[in-house]
């Protein structure tokens, strides 16, 4: 029988979680996974979009600054797609949340 969780899950820090964003931008088999994590961040108001040069209606990146150190980000826009959206809503609750 496994053992049962005695601590609590709380959300990662900030900069545990902007690691995380930076080395999965760098893979780009992880491209979705990164966009989804990069979305939670701006709603989370850590990140802010910066503004898009007008070239494209639909850019293939989404260019993100952490503007607490000015450290900037270049998420690849690749959507998931159906048949991975189980293994990247675990994926994403491991990256976002610890044990205390």
């Amino acid at each position: 029988m496994p053992a049962k969780r005695t601590g609590k899950l709380t959300l990662a820090p900030t900069l545990v979680l902007l690691d995380a964003l930076e080395k999965l931008c760098e893979q780009p088999e992880d491209g979705d996974l990164a966009y989804l994590l990069a979305v939670l961040l701006i709603r989370r108001r850590l990140l802010t979009e910066l503004p898009n040069d007008g070239s494209d209606d639909e850019p293939s990146h989404l260019q993100l600054i952490y503007p607490t150190n000015g450290r900037e980000f270049l998420v690849p826009a690749q959507t998931p797609t159906s048949d991975r959206v189980t293994f990247l809503h675990q994926k994403l609750i491991d990256l976002l949340y610890c044990e205390t």
